[in-house]
């Protein structure tokens, strides 16, 4: 009845259920998120997200049945969560054209941050607790840490988050025109007005558009494809990196040693963490979305094609190599994300929270396919040819393979994203 594993083995199977139930909870509700990012607004609804996951975390502080456990998982913590849906209007709206990238930077900086210390938060906490109650349960000392970050979360949201949820789109000045002839529909994000009433839609203001409709126009189709294309390559790398550097070297592999594999996904997880809270803010906003989005898919596309032959070089230059790949590629899946607001911004911004759920429902089953075929697919090129067969091994087809990806969704980008704004205008306005 216990969920305390019993040997290592175990505790990876453990582990891997509770990671994995999560983000499967997601699924279901990320749009019904974003509807009612739309409908209630910006601050209920991450009030709301922050409070499902400081309920879920006092719940599964007291989960001693393993099913209870996945069940607190994908119930509370995954689909009360909306996080992901509502991210992207709040950092669009608040950040504003400008400044949404270096917003977003900054979420996602502090974010690394905390992967960064809950780990360690959670092993030096794990089974404390007075009077016994941390040997029954555990994980309730690090639970109930993660409800009270949850529940402060949520009373600076309330007390400080401003309601930007737009009421009437300013249609008066008509559609916008890209530089090849196509036009798209709505105002940027710093033309909408907001409703000096209270509490609801102006309708008859707004364009009437349905969900169907407005994912049909260009260019959300293309933003959802490479959005969820760069997902799946970045998850996939997540896991094939490593195997890489701990696989032999007659496979093709470094064969680093175990706590040689932890200082280079350190060091490579450090230079991410500076890069983007400090760095790929001000670039994104220098470059925009477009350019961004293609310039990391082609470094990170050269990094992946490097990485097979970096066997032989020391720990530091190879630590190098996966850190630019790694930082290039979540490069990538960023500017995706404020493509994803302008693109919304033009075709239907009273329908943000309910395209941005629509689109993560698409990109989180795209990132858990990307481990789940990248990792089988790695260990059969291998196998099937290792270094000693001969050029090419299997573990440099794996990595061309995923480098040839990002680089056509790096074109892809430069081709189809050239219409968010006019050519003329796309710095002034990221």
């Amino acid at each position: 009845m216990t969920p305390v594993p019993r040997s290592p083995v175990q505790a990876g199977f453990v582990a891997g259920l509770l990671a994995t139930v999560l983000p499967l909870g997601r699924l279901p509700t990320s749009v019904p998120w974003g509807y009612l990012c739309d409908r209630a607004g910006r601050r209920p609804a991450l009030v709301g997200s922050m409070l499902g996951v400081c309920v879920g975390s006092v719940a599964f502080a007291f989960c001693t049945d393993l099913r209870a456990a996945l069940a607190v998982r994908f119930l509370l913590l995954g689909g009360c969560n909306g996080w992901n849906s509502i991210l992207g209007p709040i950092c669009a709206e608040n950040g504003g054209a400008r400044g949404q990238a270096r917003l977003i930077g900054y979420v996602f900086g502090a974010g690394g941050v905390v992967n960064l210390l809950g780990p360690a938060v959670g092993s030096f906490s794990y089974g404390l607790g007075p009077r016994g109650l941390g040997a029954r349960y555990p994980a309730m000392t690090p639970s109930l840490i993660g409800a009270a970050l949850a529940a402060v979360a949520a009373l600076l949201a309330y007390a400080w988050l401003p309601e930007t949820k737009p009421v009437a789109a300013a249609a008066a000045t008509g559609p916008v025109n890209n530089n090849d002839g196509r036009s798209f529909g709505g105002n940027d994000l710093e033309g909408r007005s907001k409703s000096d009433g209270d509490d609801g839609w102006d309708d008859a203001a707004a364009p009437s558009i349905s969900l169907s409709s407005a994912m049909a126009q260009a260019p959300m189709p293309a933003v959802l494809a490479l959005r969820s294309g760069i997902g799946f390559a970045a998850f996939a790398a997540y896991d094939v990196v490593p195997l890489w550097a701990i696989a032999s070297a007659g496979a093709g592999g470094v064969s680093l040693p175990q706590h040689s594999l932890g200082i280079l996904l350190s060091v490579a997880a450090a230079v991410q963490l500076f890069w983007t809270t400090f760095a790929m803010g001000p670039v994104m906003s220098w470059l925009g979305a477009r350019r961004t989005f293609a310039l990391a898919c082609a470094v990170g596309g050269a990094a992946l094609t490097l990485l097979p032959h970096a066997h032989r070089l020391p720990l530091v230059a190879i630590a190098v190599l996966v850190a630019t790949q790694s930082a290039a590629l979540n490069t990538a899946c960023t500017s995706s994300i404020v493509a994803t607001n302008l693109a919304v911004a033009l075709v239907a911004p009273q329908l943000a929270g309910t395209l941005n759920g629509v689109i993560v429902t698409v990109e989180s089953v795209a990132k858990a396919l990307g481990p789940a075929v990248g990792a089988p697919l790695f260990a059969f090129a291998i196998s099937a040819r290792p270094l000693s067969a001969g050029p090419p091994s299997g573990a440099t087809a794996t990595f061309a393979f995923f480098a040839l990806w990002v680089a056509v969704h790096g074109a892809c980008a430069w081709r189809y994203l050239k219409g968010l704004h006019p050519a003329e205008r796309e710095r002034e306005l990221l």
